[in-house]
């Protein structure tokens, strides 16, 4: 049998789709969710398409009719967020240094909590895209894990930074929409379902999303790092945004070790504030603000002609996934979201679209 039903909210009509099944003692009930939104941003998009395989004793039509209700109502609920959240911002974080952020470090303490007030800065995403500075490849790679597991990329800190937990589900629906527009987008890309989280994601969205309940797909950076690339990737993946996807990009507006390990990690009193990083940061900043879509990427696509820019990053990893975010952002506005002197040095972050 088969039950359909449409709702009317806002601008949008959901269209939800029940089939059920009943064979010996199992029940099966497919449920298709799609989301057709009209105005600024029209799209068409199935926000759900699961299998339910239920073991019961037999029941009549109408009680399998009920029981496949229930199940969709969850189905509904999600397109109903993902109607009211509206169309998701990007972000580009600093994700600060190893796992010290979430270990407390005193040095973090102004990151540690603008990353705790992501939160309440956006609506609920239905799922989180995490762009890390920390995975690169010769193409384009998409996690496509359900469970995915952890990824301990630092060293020398204490066992308790080796102990941390963050049993965010995967998304392999994500992941393969991902895929297919960057694949549409003429931009080679490939499915890694063996990737674990990494620190460039787990430890910012630990302390942002702490309950762990949204579906993260993480992505890597190509190891060309190509500003005009990973801004191209950026605006195939927009359309996410319009599907209530937060697309957050995780790095650092300054990433010199050699400077931090000049002022000591952060283990003490910083000896100076570093003086390119000033420089670089207010350029970038005015980058990232001052102007919108085509021009604000010919800017940033020649960062590295920037005051300070080679001083402040001498390879780019930690700044690249920032070209995804703003590409993603096309012609909406970016703002400075989190500015701060960090263990001697200037670090942003921006919002675009929020």
């Amino acid at each position: 049998m088969t039950f359909v039903g449409y709702w009317i909210t806002g601008h949008s009509l959901l269209s939800l789709t029940v089939n059920y099944t009943s064979i010996r003692m199992n029940v099966y009930i497919e449920v298709f969710c799609r989301l057709y939104r009209v105005g600024a941003h029209p799209f068409r998009h199935s926000l759900l398409h699961k299998y339910y395989v239920i073991s019961i004793p037999a029941l009549s039509d109408t009680l399998y009719l009920v029981l496949a209700l229930v199940l969709a109502q969850m189905s509904l609920a999600m397109a109903q967020q993902c109607n009211t959240s509206g169309r998701m911002p990007t972000i580009f974080l600093p994700h600060g240094g190893g796992p010290m952020p979430i270990l407390g470090a005193p040095s973090h303490k102004t990151l540690i909590n603008y990353l705790k007030g992501i939160s309440k800065s956006v609506s609920k995403p239905m799922a989180i895209l995490a762009v890390t500075a920390h995975w690169e490849a010769d193409r384009i790679m998409v996690s496509t894990a359900e469970k995915p597991t952890m990824l301990y990329d630092y060293y020398g800190f204490p066992p308790e930074a080796y102990e941390f937990q963050y049993r965010a589900p995967g998304s392999p629906a994500l992941a393969e929409r991902a895929l297919g527009l960057l694949a549409a987008a003429g931009i080679p890309a490939a499915a890694d379902a063996s990737r674990g989280f990494d620190h460039g994601t787990f430890v910012p969205l630990m302390l942002a999303f702490p309950d762990a309940t949204i579906p993260v797909v993480q992505m890597s950076l190509h190891k060309s790092m190509d500003p005009r690339l990973h801004l191209s990737v950026g605006a195939a993946l927009a359309p996410l945004r319009d599907e209530g996807v937060l697309i957050v990009s995780s790095g650092m507006s300054f990433h010199n070790m050699g400077v931090f390990q000049s002022n000591g990690f952060g283990m003490g009193a910083s000896s100076r504030n570093y003086k390119p990083s000033e420089d670089f940061d207010s350029w970038l900043q005015q980058a990232v603000t001052g102007s919108v879509g085509a021009r604000r990427s010919e800017l940033l696509a020649a960062w590295s002609k920037a005051p300070g820019a080679r001083e402040c990053h001498p390879r780019e990893e930690h700044l690249i996934p920032l070209m995804v975010a703003a590409g993603a952002a096309g012609a909406d506005a970016g703002r400075t979201d989190y500015s701060d002197w960090f263990i001697g040095t200037k670090v942003s972050g921006f919002m675009f679209g929020g």
